[in-house]
């Protein structure tokens, strides 16, 4: 929900709403998620943390350079060693 605060136009409460249709949540149920978090405020801090690290994982990883991946050089023919 917060991604897709971050990236819509839609109100915040049409966002809730197809969030918990998509994954198929009673509302009932997120209000008592919502409650349980703020029992405990490091609770969040370990959730917002956990979130972190999954959204990073999905991320593509940058191509590491090895030998296989260096483009093949031409050498013109008067450089050529025989």
């Amino acid at each position: 929900m917060i991604f897709m605060q971050d990236t819509s136009s839609l109100s915040q409460s049409t966002i809730k709403n197809k969030v918990l249709e998509k994954y198929n949540v009673k509302e009932i149920q997120y209000d008592e998620t919502i409650k349980f978090y703020n029992d405990d405020p490091e609770r969040w801090q370990k959730f917002f943390d956990s979130t972190v690290v999954y959204i990073e994982s999905l991320k593509p990883k940058p191509k590491q350079m090895d030998e296989k991946s260096l483009p093949e050089q031409s050498v013109s023919e008067d450089k050529k060693i025989l």
